[in-house]
């Protein structure tokens, strides 16, 4: 009886179909299809081809309409009533029928099934294989054996106005196709990711991500100190929450990279010698011109008094001088070589005498004497001595 009742409503599902494809409009091609612009029709995606570990727990995927099917590893596989492709031993015990209804959005078709298998509907489109009874080829007990039926139909297209619903595994939504999409838990904000996380969206579900400059531990996330990592830096490395800055040594600067350390010329730049500047890595000294010192802050420079580190620069006395000193003589005298004093003689230069007098030279000076010094009767008879002649009268008394 039972089996006469599913007959029964099986057929009113055909008919109801045919009456529905004479009215329907298709607008494109459902999740699980692509468009073939050569045959100008849908054709099927073979998912297990393209989608990277499409099923877990030691499942096997097999590809199906508009779909695909996550199946126990010892099923044994028939299409379409043909040989089994995969003969493999399975553990004992008796299982049920199921079946992939296509009204799912995933392509007609149907599924049945003998041994266990999870149930459940996988993203896009794909189902496991559930426990309701179907009529189906006939199976071995004992064996896990799942017989694909294909069917001729063509319901790849997504009618106009959809009225079935479908059932959509954890992280997917039925969109207004009637095909099971992704959820953007991301955009929902129906995420849990932290407020120092990023969350990122993936096909099903969605994972949370650190920001730049942080690293996971467990579920916070914390610095990352990039100048323990070397060599980021040149010479100085500062840490800073998420990120890090170089710094150069006194007398040194940023390259355009921010990492590099070029020396900075400060005698190109900001000369502040008073008087010499000499630029060496990293710095620069002062110099001072002869006749100065450097002062204690070691960028001016000071007259040097050279007449005060010592008393024989100068025969008779020393001028200090801006940057040198000099020697001077006492009257009468001239400095010769820089520092010694000779006697000027003034009767070779110049003098006062008159005509009738004569010039007599000593150290420091000069007098004018008379030409004839000698009195009457006394002659001059050189040029010191007066004699008074014995011819001379006066002489003679």
């Amino acid at each position: 009886m039972l089996k006469a009742l599913f007959l029964t409503m099986l057929t009113l599902a055909l008919v109801k179909s045919q009456d529905t494809e004479e009215t329907i409009t298709y607008t494109q091609c459902t999740d699980g299809y692509e468009w073939d612009p050569v045959r100008q029709q849908c054709k099927d995606i073979d998912e297990c081809d393209i989608v990277p570990d499409a099923c877990k727990g030691g499942m096997k995927c097999v590809n199906h309409y508009g779909g695909y099917l996550c199946l126990p590893k010892t099923a044994q596989i028939i299409v379409n009533n043909e040989q089994p492709q995969q003969e493999t031993p399975a553990a004992e015990g008796v299982g049920a029928a199921a079946n992939a209804a296509a009204s799912s959005g995933t392509g007609a078709g149907g599924v049945a099934a003998t041994g266990m298998a999870a149930s459940g509907v996988m993203p896009g489109g794909g189902f496991v294989a559930s426990a309701a009874a179907v009529a189906g080829p006939e199976v071995q007990t004992g064996r896990n054996n799942f017989v694909i039926r294909r069917n001729p139909a063509d319901p790849q297209r997504i009618p106009s106005n959809p009225s079935h619903r479908i059932q959509c595994a954890t992280g997917y939504e039925q969109s207004e196709h009637n095909v099971c999409q992704d959820i953007d838990e991301c955009t929902a904000g129906t995420h849990n990711c932290r407020t120092d996380q990023v969350c990122i969206n993936l096909r099903g579900s969605f994972t949370c991500q650190c920001l730049p400059g942080y690293q996971k531990r467990g579920e916070q996330c914390v610095d990352i100190d990039e100048c323990t990592i070397p060599p980021y830096c040149h010479q100085r490395c500062v840490n800073t929450p998420g990120s890090f800055y170089c710094q150069c040594s006194p007398g040194f600067q940023l390259a355009a990279n921010n990492y590099t350390c070029v020396d900075i010329n400060e005698c190109d730049a900001s000369n502040q010698c008073a008087q010499q500047c000499y630029n060496i890595l990293g710095s620069f000294i002062c110099q001072c011109n002869q006749g100065y010192e450097l002062s204690s802050d070691r960028l001016n420079c000071e007259d040097i008094d050279e007449c005060r580190t010592s008393s024989y620069l100068c025969q008779y006395q020393c001028v200090n001088e801006p940057g040198k000193f000099s020697c001077m003589c006492p009257q009468g005298y001239q400095v010769v070589r820089s520092r010694t004093c000779q006697d000027i003689n003034e009767c070779e230069t110049t003098n006062e005498c008159r005509e009738d007098e004569m010039c007599w030279n000593y150290h420091g000076g000069f007098r004018c004497y008379p030409r004839n010094p000698c009195q009457d009767p006394y002659v001059l008879t050189s040029e010191n001595r007066c004699v008074c002649p014995v011819s001379s009268a006066l002489c003679r008394e």
